[in-house]
């Protein structure tokens, strides 16, 4: 029988801080990349999935077309042809929607190409990047380190995953009471030993919020540079009936050299996870 082997991601982020804000602004982005085997040694199938954000546009009746431009010799990505490949939608979660690809490779050199096609007053056709910054996104199927996350978000910092759960108070045997907690992962530069990351949240739509910084750091490579990947998780809510707090959060990561902040917040909407949900 088959087995499923979920292996490392590798992946590019090469951007600028002008280019961090541009992507911050960006109604298009990469989430999650990860390139996988399955199969047995002797019959592998070798594939990468891809998944993709994008804004909906504050409502607007309109349509997204979502592409994958990619190449499958990373390393040489000016030999041979870029075929493109439509991206399915997979979710909409009010303030974006999820479109997702499978490429047939684990090695993959890509861009994503989005089309906002706008219904409301006059025809609007609007065509969006996420390349990179023009150095395009490529992947690997071996992590040159034991720790890599299962996907990043592009950008100088970025959310790769949450989920907002609960489990029962042990501290008092036969108790019936839950305590809420949430938890994550994030990816940063590695630029030095000490970093200022984490995430700001709260669970009152920002009448008061607490920032949660991440200190477990695994570094990884991805070919040209250090990255860190990093969790974290902080307690909602203590001896509930029934957890039902919802949270909200941005991340965040200080710039060790030039002290500026930058945020990841979901398209300026922030992130949000409710009780006994993973982030979408």
């Amino acid at each position: 029988m088959k087995k499923i082997q979920r292996i490392g991601l590798v992946l590019v982020l090469l951007f600028a801080a002008h280019s961090a804000m541009a992507a911050k602004l960006s109604p298009v982005r990469l989430v999650y990349a990860s390139p996988q085997i399955r199969g047995s040694v002797y019959d592998q199938d070798l594939y990468t999935d891809i998944n993709v954000h994008v804004d909906n546009m504050d409502g607007q009746p309109g349509s997204w077309s979502v592409y994958l431009r990619y190449h499958t010799n990373p390393g040489r990505p000016w030999l041979g042809p870029w075929p493109t490949m439509p991206m399915i939608q997979a979710g909409n979660y009010g303030t974006h929607r999820l479109y997702t690809a499978t490429v047939p490779s684990a090695n993959v050199c890509f861009e994503i190409i989005a089309t906002w096609r706008s219904y409301s007053g006059l025809p609007l056709t609007e065509t969006y990047r996420d390349n990179n910054d023009g150095s395009y996104y490529r992947v690997s199927a071996f992590a040159r380190r034991p720790y890599s996350p299962a996907g990043a978000v592009g950008g100088h910092v970025g959310l790769v995953t949450a989920r907002n759960f609960s489990r029962i108070d042990r501290s008092r045997p036969g108790s019936t009471l839950y305590n809420q907690y949430v938890e994550g992962e994030i990816v940063v530069p590695n630029l030095v030993a000490s970093r200022i990351a984490g995430i700001r949240m709260t669970t009152d739509n920002w009448a008061t919020s607490v920032d949660v910084p991440v200190s477990d750091w695994h570094v990884f490579s991805n070919g040209d540079e250090d990255l860190a990947w990093g969790a974290f998780d902080r307690l909602v809510a203590g001896r509930l009936t029934k957890p039902n707090k919802t949270v909200k959060f941005k991340v965040y990561f200080r710039d060790p050299v030039s002290g500026q902040v930058y945020w990841d917040s979901n398209f300026g909407q922030d992130y949000t996870v409710k009780a006994g949900e993973t982030l979408q």
